[in-house]
């Protein structure tokens, strides 16, 4: 199997166009039968250009590869003709096979025309089948057949089909025929006459009697009434009967004295030989079919049995999983009670202890202000002695309100923590989300420094992580896919957000756009929200935020909303979020991919490179961005962006976004920022194009 796979399709052609329906496709175990509408969207068909060449006609088969063609279609590429196959090896010489076919026809599942006939060991014929009033197919008349030399590698079998293992013939490139028979109707009767015949000497007096009565016009043969006489009188003088006797008499003295004779009993002997090994070889092919059927048919059996068992044994450990996780979460919910009400308890007594302590103090401070304004008018003599000492209660007095203020400040402090992490168990059962320690802090001039010397992503892998950057800073979602996604993000993790990120893996219950902050059905808390707060805190830091599989997630809901929220900036500029998608054939990943923009990550990391991954990844070279406060850019900027943006070629929401993305690329590389901005301006026109499509 080449790296290009092969398909099977039926030719058709409407509109002045060719087209082939494409049926099956060529897999490591076979041919199978496709979804072709899934696979070549809409219609099912692809573009074919080749008709002169194969002089197909409606309804024949041909194989073939795809490849881009014109107006962004997919077209068909080196086709080649196939014929459909019957098997007629077994005990069927050509002869056989002719009489078969001429007069008994064949029942099989198919439509009239070319069809590749195996007969005997190593060959086969192509002849056109008419369909007979029984509904099977016959020979047609006035034709030549071609015989070629069989090979067993060019059967396809499509076992799936409508028919029951509906079989192809594919010959070889360049295959020449190895002989051609004449098989009109004519000369046929006329060699089967002479065949039937047992004596030289009546055949060439019958083939004389046909070339003399035969009418060049018509070709019929006509006779006199002097023939019929002669005929007659031939038979009643029993000329006949005796030259018949004689004849036999002869051919039994031939046929002893051939048998006496050692090297015609040779002959024979071998002949003999050779027709039971032909039997053998016959038996033994029809002996391996069988097994071979038998074997697929097991093979079949067995797949079904265990994948039904590997189905009852993930069906069983995802409930117990689920049971433990459901027993773990009490657990953690009674632990975190537990905790919270001793400290709770523990804070009130010290609060009870201390307001004991200030209020003891302060009525011992009241009792001895009052006696000494009970002694002022008695004592007004000693009053300079006492002021030393009024002076110091003074500043004892002052040092209690200090610190009862301090005290105060304390409970505001602590009432609010135990307000956070009142809110905190509220909207979540899980353990709080900790980032790694923060990184060297970069701006984007320098991560766009940082990117461009990157030892582990590919040109190409350098200009999407740009513009990755520039998408997220300026409101947008990117959706990522393709086989290298999980290494790009792995790389964009240690570049802009100290190496980690927080992702949530979509699922169908997320609908709107609160189910990414909150989760349906239990109020509780997603990864999403706690991330949300690291980058809003007081000591804000960078989060990259990946919602994964979002195809699997009614997104064509809760998308918009998101991005909506993003465009009026709502989120703050350090919550940078994106997406990927898994499965690209989707319905719901096809709605996403005409209304959102989406990168292909492919040929983006250095293969040869992935083994020293440990060393550029590690937390040494790691770094967090600080993206600073969106910059509208100067008029002179502007205007350089709008020269890059033909008329008509945008419409005003995608010609506003595709400005504020440009003008965020700019600080990563000044140099490149002219290519960068037309890239991206690219992409909205792309993605505005097939909006229009879908249209």
């Amino acid at each position: 199997m080449s790296e290009i796979p092969w398909y099977l399709g039926q030719y058709d052609r409407r509109n002045y166009q060719s087209y082939l329906k494409a049926v099956a496709q060529e897999t490591p175990n076979g041919w199978r039968r496709i979804d072709s509408k899934k696979l070549f969207p809409r219609t099912g068909e692809v573009e074919f250009n080749d008709a002169d060449e194969l002089r197909l006609r409606k309804g024949e088969w041909a194989a073939f590869q795809v490849g881009p063609g014109p107006r962004r279609k997919v077209q068909a590429k080196r086709s080649r003709r196939i014929y459909p196959y019957y098997d007629l090896s077994f005990g069927q010489s050509l002869l056989e096979a002719r009489r078969l076919l001429s007069f008994e026809g064949i029942t099989v599942g198919g439509e009239p025309g070319l069809w590749a006939i195996r007969f005997g060991s190593d060959a086969l014929i192509l002849v056109n089948l008419a369909e007979s009033q029984s509904g099977s197919l016959i020979l047609s008349r006035n034709q030549n057949v071609y015989e070629y030399d069989f090979n067993e590698n060019g059967v396809i079998i499509v076992s799936d089909m409508s028919e029951n293992g509906k079989a192809f013939y594919m010959p070889d490139v360049g295959a020449s025929p190895a002989q051609i028979h004449d098989w009109t109707p004519d000369k046929q009767y006329i060699e089967n006459v002479i065949q039937h015949l047992s004596c030289a000497n009546s055949t060439a007096m019958v083939a004389e009697w046909l070339r003399k009565y035969a009418d060049e016009q018509t070709g019929k043969l006509t006779s006199g009434i002097n023939d019929m006489l002669t005929a007659a009188q031939t038979l009643r003088a029993g000329e006949l009967a005796k030259t018949l006797e004689e004849e036999d008499s002869l051919a039994r003295q031939f046929a002893e004295a051939a048998l006496k004779d050692h090297n015609i009993a040779d002959l024979l002997e071998r002949q003999i030989q050779n027709i039971a090994e032909e039997e053998r070889v016959a038996l033994r092919a029809e002996h391996h079919k069988v097994l071979d059927n038998e074997f697929s048919a097991e093979r079949q059996r067995r797949r079904e049995a265990v994948e039904t068992e590997i189905a009852a044994f993930e069906k069983t450990r995802k409930n117990e999983f689920e049971e433990e996780i459901a027993q773990l979460r009490q657990l953690e919910q009674e632990k975190l009670h537990i905790d919270f009400t001793e400290k709770q308890a523990n804070i009130e007594r010290t609060l009870k202890q201390e307001k004991a302590d200030l209020e003891s103090e302060i009525s011992r401070l009241k009792d001895a202000n009052s006696d000494l304004c009970a002694q002022n008018e008695s004592q007004r003599q000693i009053l300079a002695s006492l002021t030393c000492e009024r002076e110091v209660c003074l500043a004892s007095l002052t040092d209690v309100e200090e610190r009862t203020a301090q005290a105060q400040i304390e409970l505001e402090k602590i009432n609010i923590a135990i307000a956070e992490k009142t809110r905190r168990m509220t909207y979540s059962a899980f353990p709080e989300v900790r980032l790694p320690a923060q990184a060297r802090v970069v701006s984007c001039e320098e991560l766009g420094h940082i990117v461009r010397e990157n030892k582990l992503l590919t040109p190409d892998g350098k200009i999407l992580m740009t513009q990755f950057l520039a998408l997220m800073l300026a409101g947008e979602c990117p959706l990522l896919s393709g086989p290298e996604t999980p290494d790009f993000l792995a790389i964009a993790e240690s570049l802009i957000s100290s190496g980690r990120s927080i992702r949530q893996i979509a699922d169908p219950t997320m609908i709107s756009c609160e189910d990414l902050w909150v989760r349906a059905g239990n109020n509780m808390a997603t990864p999403l929200y706690q991330g949300l707060l690291l980058s809003e805190a007081s000591c804000p830091r960078t989060i990259l935020a990946i919602i994964e599989r979002v195809e699997c997630s009614a997104a064509r809901f809760w998308l918009p909303a998101l991005k909506g929220r993003l465009h009026g900036g709502d989120l703050p500029r350090r919550f940078l979020i994106c997406g990927t998608i898994e499965n690209e054939d989707c319905e719901e990943a096809e709605k996403m991919k005409e209304q959102h923009l989406r990168l292909r990550m492919e040929n983006v990391v250095i293969q040869n490179a992935i083994a020293l991954s440990p060393l550029h990844l590690s937390s040494e070279n790691h770094s967090e961005l600080d993206p600073g406060v969106a910059s509208q850019g100067s008029l002179p900027d502007q205007l350089a962006i709008s020269d890059k943006m033909s008329a008509g070629r945008l419409d005003l929401a995608n010609t506003l976004r595709a400005m504020r993305t440009a003008h965020e690329v700019a600080p990563f590389d000044d140099e490149n920022k002219a290519t960068h901005q037309k890239r991206l301006i690219d992409l909205y026109a792309d993605l505005q194009n097939n909006e229009l499509c879908t249209q």
